[in-house]
């Protein structure tokens, strides 16, 4: 019942995303480059949604099978905090260094995935990725995702270990990253060297924005000429015009 009740709760879930799947698997491509990742737009419109779905999935899979299994391991004797010595059993530790190490893949993944996330962001003055995400945000990504890999590793070595200090220090170190690197170092930047001198810093990538925008709207080729404006208007000027007015 209860193997049951897990399956089915994200199956559920799941299964109302029939329409990212479709997207997924049928979606093409525009032809058109990101200019930031190199990428067709189409991963952004069809394959990035899926796959930050099926990596959000998998990752609270296992975050429940671990805390499942962990109850179950206490209830049969498995794990026991109340006496002296070896406190986990070695079969358990292994099993659940092997989960912790899986999560820790997959948090990689999802790094990896919230690197093209940054191309979709939702800003005040321009949409997409700015100089704060291109230059403090995406580097923090870039070594969070060998951060995790090494937490992984720690996890499988621990395998073999007595006690839990591998773990502990891999959970230590990817904590304190993600909160300097991923929270308080683009922070830093957008208050220090953005907003002081803002449009000269997002320049390159309203410029980005407005080219896309452009593309999208089909007058990218769209050629265009000053305007020379008068604000004198004369009879003659009138007389000149008179096909227009007469519209």
């Amino acid at each position: 019942v209860v193997s049951l009740g897990v399956a089915l709760v994200p199956g559920v879930g799941a299964a109302g995303e029939w329409r990212t799947w479709l997207l997924f698997r049928y979606g093409g491509s525009f032809g058109v480059d990101d200019p930031q990742f190199g990428v067709d737009i189409g991963f952004f419109v069809f394959k990035l949604p899926f796959l930050s779905l099926v990596i959000d999935w998998v990752f609270g899979f296992l975050l429940v099978t671990l805390l499942l299994v962990s109850v179950l391991y206490y209830l049969n004797g498995s794990i026991r905090f109340q006496t002296r010595g070896d406190r986990i059993t070695g079969s358990v530790k292994a099993h659940l260094s092997v989960i912790l190490a899986l999560m820790a893949l997959v948090k990689a993944g999802d790094y990896w995935l919230q690197r093209f996330e940054l191309a979709l962001q939702k800003r005040d003055s321009f949409d997409g990725a700015g100089y704060t995400a291109v230059n403090a945000t995406l580097p923090a990504l870039q070594l969070l995702i060998l951060v995790a890999l090494f937490a992984a590793g720690l996890f499988l070595v621990n395998i073999r270990r007595k006690g839990w200090v591998l773990p502990v220090i891999a959970i230590a170190l990817w904590v304190v990253t993600s909160v300097v690197l991923a929270g308080i170092y683009p922070a830093f930047v957008q208050r220090f060297q953005v907003s002081p001198a803002e449009l000269n810093k997002e320049q390159p990538y309203i410029q980005r924005n407005i080219e896309a925008t452009r593309t999208a709207l089909g007058i990218a080729d769209v050629e265009t000429n000053d305007f020379a404006y008068d604000p004198k208007i004369t009879p003659e000027k009138v007389e000149a015009q008179r096909a227009n007015l007469d519209l």
